[in-house]
């Protein structure tokens, strides 16, 4: 994580970069906890994306580097539920999960939600 803060703080202009935590909830209380604080803090900072994977339970937390994530109130919900509006302090409208095969979900973003289907790769290829 120090390592990634470095290179985005050292970035040149318009260099890009996307950090994923993959199960982010399972880092929460970590030892890695201050140093993805400060790397959230590097992405927002110098206008990089910063993605935390997890199920909506996992992901309950609001202090840490988590709390950091949500307070964006931006992101990508895919096969939502009711349950996952408040992990984004969004409200999400009435829906059906029959309605939201796989790849479909919310776009959040400015205490908006809105439908979105995202590509899926191919199986077994």
């Amino acid at each position: 994580a120090k390592v990634l803060e470095s290179q985005i703080v050292g970035a040149v202009p318009g260099e890009r970069f996307v950090v994923m935590a993959e199960g982010a909830g399972d880092l929460v209380m970590s030892a890695a906890e201050p140093q993805l604080q400060a790397l959230v803090k590097a992405c927002a900072s110098y206008d990089q994306w910063f993605i935390a994977e997890g199920e909506v339970s996992t992901l309950k937390s609001a202090q840490g580097f988590l709390g950091l994530v949500k307070s964006s109130r931006r992101g990508l919900a895919l096969q939502p539920d009711q349950e996952t509006g408040s992990f984004f302090n969004t409200q999400f409208p009435r829906i059906n999960r029959s309605d939201f095969p796989e790849g479909r979900g919310f776009l959040v973003g400015s205490g908006r939600a809105e439908v979105v289907q995202v590509g899926l790769s191919e199986r077994g290829g």
